[in-house]
């Protein structure tokens, strides 16, 4: 009602809402619509305000039975983070605030509390920034429980590392082979490294051919393993060789199992490659196993079959045990006992090492099948004298009890032995002397200071006197004659174990190990006394003497060279003063 002159009077305005009528309609139905969705859905649907804690305002029948709540609850103030652990509720906030810094949604999997059980949940969230209804900075979420795929997922990692473990500590490889794309594939880095396989190898298996580490006898027959597959074999076998320039093959076995697709058509095969270098060696070891035994028997002077698992003697030759006379079986004692009553005592402890069990067992382990040791034995127990014998062991596994056996084969090798020495002798020895020659006094001289840097030594540099005197007069024959007395003489007066030598026309050295000033200076004394000779001729006499200069070790060196250029030293000073004597470097 509205004055007009003076007069009341009705006004009506007319607002035509209709449009607005029609979108408050459809909003209506819209959220009844997305009402009906979140309650009927399978995840968990909630909103809440974008605060410190996410306060829960809204959330589906889902949400509420997972984590047992209704409206009064609701009502009351229920935050999102409440159903999370404590420990990682700052760790949550931090990476929902980190994503939100840069875009509107987010994407989060974390661990919830649902009736005291621990779930895994995959969140998404929307940002709502503008008012929308009662809703203002909150955030809409869609929650799906993801325990099952978590542990499933849990459970496929723990078997992979499984095989991953499994794998690296067998012999065995294991590959795939697509067989649409002609391609191994691996993904070992111990089969790359330990037998040079590339991770990714191509052209399979018309390429076969062309591979240079797959033995060139065998290449065909692992073709037609990989081809095999191709045709729709469920699996295929081989066994083949792999090289490598300077070492020898190793066998290797072959197994492709293939896998197909939903149409029965091959689609990849799963390859074993497993090294089986032992047994083919064992193999070829039994199939000549009777000849071996025969030709071993034939020349040996002893024969043994022991169990190196048991410990115990299986078979021997027949002479063994009455030569012997074996106290037991047990192969640790009879190891000992022939060691002490039949090994010579310097070749005792290199025997003790090799027939050592543990150690043969441990050799076998690790590939090393043959063993072998020449060293010197009495025949029998009644006997005095010493043989050389060879002894080669071949290690092997019985294929029944899976027990490492050792066959012990013994042969007399005295007579190549005493040749071979002869034949050393005879280099190392000047033949007019008897001595060492120059080259072998020098190196057994630097070997044995250099082994024993600190031990106390004598270096003798003998020179004879009028030697020269000799050959002008009385012939080379002659000379040759007291070349050899000299030498004689000299040998008697040290030790077995010291070094004596020729190094010159008429220069001889002696090394002594392990002694002193005093006792070099009485053999020093001695030396003169015994090279004192008379040489007579048809119509002269000439008298011969030595005269000998000494440098001591380590007091003057501790190398061949420096005890030779002082024990040089010495003599020059020693004939100086008239020759027929001795003198020490430096005095």
């Amino acid at each position: 009602m509205i004055k007009y002159h003076q007069k009341e009077k009705f006004c009506n305005v007319l607002i035509d809402v209709t449009e607005q009528e029609k979108i408050r309609k459809q909003l209506d139905e819209k959220n009844l619509e997305l009402r009906y969705i979140s309650e009927n859905m399978n995840g968990m649907m909630l909103v809440t305000k974008f605060d410190d804690r996410f306060k829960i305002l809204y959330t589906n029948a889902v949400f509420k039975d997972t984590f047992e709540l209704d409206d009064e609850r609701i009502a009351q103030g229920v935050h999102l983070l409440d159903f999370v652990p404590i420990q990682v509720n700052d760790k949550l906030k931090d990476e929902i605030h980190r994503q939100l810094d840069y875009k509107e949604t987010i994407d989060v999997q974390y661990r919830m509390i649902s009736k005291n059980q621990l779930i895994w949940v995959s969140s998404k969230g929307k940002h709502i920034k503008e008012q929308y209804k009662d809703l203002q900075d909150g955030i809409i979420w869609i929650c799906m429980d993801i325990s099952k795929e978590k542990k499933q997922n849990e459970e496929i990692r723990i078997n992979a590392e499984r095989y991953r473990i499994a794998v690296s500590n067998t012999n065995s490889i294991v590959f795939d082979y697509l067989i649409k794309e002609h391609c191994i594939k691996h993904d070992n880095d111990m089969i790359e490294d330990k037998y040079h396989i590339p991770k990714c190898i191509e052209g399979i298996p018309q390429d076969i051919q062309k591979f240079s580490m797959i033995h060139e006898d065998d290449r065909g027959v692992v073709m037609d393993c990989f081809y095999k597959v191709e045709l729709g074999e469920k699996q295929a076998y081989c066994e083949f060789r792999l090289q490598k320039a300077g070492y020898r093959n190793r066998w290797f076995s072959l197994k492709l199992v293939t896998i197909f697709d939903d149409h029965h058509d091959p689609r990849k095969a799963v390859g074993i490659l497993h090294d089986i270098s032992e047994q083919k060696e064992l193999e070829q070891f039994a199939d000549k196993e009777s000849t071996l035994r025969a030709t071993i028997l034939k020349d040996a002077i002893d024969f043994y079959v022991i169990n190196l698992s048991r410990n115990k003697f299986v078979e021997g030759h027949e002479r063994w045990k009455q030569d012997m006379l074996i106290p037991s079986d047990d192969f640790d004692a009879v190891n000992s006992w022939i060691e002490s009553e039949y090994v010579h005592p310097d070749d005792a402890a290199a025997f003790a090492k090799v027939v050592d069990r543990k150690r043969l067992l441990e050799h076998f382990e690790q590939g090393l099948l043959r063993e072998r040791i020449t060293y010197r034995r009495r025949i029998n127990r009644q006997s005095s004298s010493y043989i050389w014998v060879n002894t080669i062991i071949h290690l092997l596994q019985s294929k029944e009890s899976h027990d490492i056996l050792a066959i012990c084969n013994i042969q007399n090798v005295t007579e190549e032995k005493e040749k071979e020495v002869r034949l050393i002798d005879q280099a190392q020895k000047d033949l007019l002397s008897g001595m060492f020659n120059k080259v072998t006094t020098q190196q057994m001289i630097a070997q044995y200071l250099n082994e024993h840097p600190d031990t106390s030594c004598a270096f003798f540099l003998i020179d004879i006197d009028n030697f020269k005197h000799v050959n002008d007069t009385l012939g080379h024959a002659m000379g040759d004659e007291v070349i050899h007395e000299i030498s004689q003489r000299i040998l008697t007066l040290f030790r077995s174990e010291d070094i004596a030598g020729r190094v010159g026309g008429d220069e001889f050295v002696v090394f002594m190990k392990h002694t002193t000033r005093e006792i070099a200076e009485k053999k020093a004394e001695m030396l003169c006394e015994h090279l004192r000779m008379k040489v007579k001729g048809e119509n002269q006499i000439v008298h011969i003497s030595a005269t000998i200069g000494i440098s001591l070790a380590p007091l003057h060196g501790i190398d061949f060279t420096s005890l030779y250029q002082h024990g040089d030293e010495a003599l020059y000073q020693v004939k100086k003063r008239g020759k027929n004597n001795y003198g020490f470097y430096g005095e």
